[in-house]
């Protein structure tokens, strides 16, 4: 049994060889079968086939994961969700899911950004940069949209909305419990 492991090694080893490799076989006076690179007394000289060639196929680039600028975009040259990305999947206990905006050029003073959770505006406070905290969002397929308003309420820039999937192992398991808002 362990002479056929020996060989079953040296023969997976012996396929990792290059083509161009040559290899001696001898057996020693205790019936071990050894196998070398190096010539040996006794030993003999093995011709190894050359493996097969695989060609594959070229790989094409995935499309620019950049966002893209929205027929409504009056004054920003870009504005899209990066974080999470579409179809992600987010693993958080309680909930949380941190949403991250690219905006060019940066938020106007007196613009703000309006998050949709599930097309529903999310109170977000006086969020005026590119970044936000979402908390307790429930387990599921969720879709995250945002626009920015201009001092007036006007809708002045709409990021295309992106689905996700919020994963959480267990709320009924103490530990992962989200926090009690006071």
């Amino acid at each position: 049994m362990k002479q056929i492991i020996m060989a079953s090694a040296v023969l997976f080893l012996l396929a990792a060889l290059p083509a161009v490799a040559v290899v001696y076989k001898w057996t020693d006076e205790k019936g071990g079968v050894h196998f070398s690179d190096k010539p040996h007394p006794g030993a003999k000289r093995l011709d190894l086939e050359q493996p097969p060639v695989i060609s594959l196929p070229p790989v094409e680039e995935a499309p620019s994961a950049a966002p893209r600028a929205s027929p409504e975009t009056k004054g920003y040259a870009q504005f899209g969700i990066v974080q999470p990305h579409a179809e992600a999947t987010v693993r958080n206990n309680p909930g949380t899911v941190v949403v991250r905006f690219r905006i060019e050029p940066e938020l106007r003073a007196g613009d703000r950004i309006r998050v949709l959770l599930d097309g529903q505006p999310v109170d977000t406070a006086a969020l005026s940069g590119a970044m936000v905290e979402l908390h307790e969002v429930e387990r599921g397929t969720h879709t995250i949209g945002a626009v920015i308003e201009d001092t007036g309420g006007e809708v002045v820039a709409r990021a295309d909305p992106v689905t996700f999937y919020m994963h959480r192992p267990s709320v009924n398991i103490p530990a992962n419990k989200p926090p009690r808002r006071l």
